[in-house]
């Protein structure tokens, strides 16, 4: 209840409700970058990512690991997503956020080799819900 509370005052004081408005960012001019270090990484590799705010104004972040991992055969259900604070992150412009995987699904298991990708969950300024994926191969 204290947390709802805390996170409902943190919306009003950036002067924002976010909305479900999911935008395809496949039609618009780009003005973030999301990627991998490397497009293959060799099994049990640490998997890294950066999420690149280059929009002008601010980003925000629904949390500090606002990411799940998906396999390419199975897009319909994340086989990763991270314990997170629910705390919203101002990301500012210019500024990068890095994150890496340790190639396991939620049981602690190591993936097997195949194609994989990563999605990260943001909202603009204006509180419009954006997705970004980028992919990348696990081989033995």
């Amino acid at each position: 209840m204290k947390l709802s509370i805390f996170l409902a005052l943190i919306i009003i004081s950036h002067g924002m409700a976010f909305s479900n408005k999911v935008v395809d960012q496949s039609s618009e001019e780009p003005y973030t970058k999301f990627y991998t270090h490397y497009t293959e990484y060799k099994k049990g590799q640490k998997v890294c990512f950066i999420f690149e705010n280059l929009s002008g104004g601010d980003i925000i972040l629904p949390s500090s690991a606002p990411w799940a991992i998906f396999s390419e055969d199975k897009p319909e259900s994340p086989i990763f997503s991270p314990m997170s604070l629910q705390v919203i992150t101002n990301i500012k412009n210019t500024e990068k956020k890095e994150w890496c995987w340790n190639s396991q699904d939620m049981e602690g298991k190591e993936v097997p080799s195949g194609n994989y990708f990563v999605r990260i969950t943001f909202f603009d300024n204006k509180g419009n819900k954006f997705f970004k994926r980028t992919s990348f191969r696990i081989r033995i």
